[in-house]
């Protein structure tokens, strides 16, 4: 990961819309922005920056996102974060506790 704390926090933001499936195209785009001011410059920051946002479609930024991860040495963390915290708290507590005892029969095997 490239040692700029912006990079690292729009990545993470952006890994976390690709997994719910909620793309936008703004963080996207100052992803390339970033990475091309660090001298990362890939095939996906020059078609971020050479196309019309409006021009690309939930496939392209699906792709452009993945590439611009990969340039950017993103790895996912299971570490918890202050987006994960209120979707944890909100779970009912019996798919918690379902997922505790999955857990613990899966640990025992």
């Amino acid at each position: 990961m490239h040692s700029n704390k912006a990079i690292a926090e729009l990545s993470g933001r952006i890994h976390t819309a690709l997994r719910d499936g909620d793309l936008d195209a703004e963080p996207i785009l100052e992803l390339a922005c970033l990475l091309e001011e660090h001298g990362v410059t890939t095939s996906a920051t020059q078609e971020l920056l050479a196309r019309p946002l409006a021009h690309l479609t939930a496939a392209d930024l699906t792709r452009l996102s993945r590439s611009l991860l990969n340039a950017a040495g993103f790895e996912p963390t299971f570490a918890l974060t202050d987006l994960d915290i209120p979707r944890i708290a909100a779970l009912p507590f019996s798919t918690r506790l379902r997922r505790r005892r999955a857990v613990e029969c899966f640990l025992a095997l």
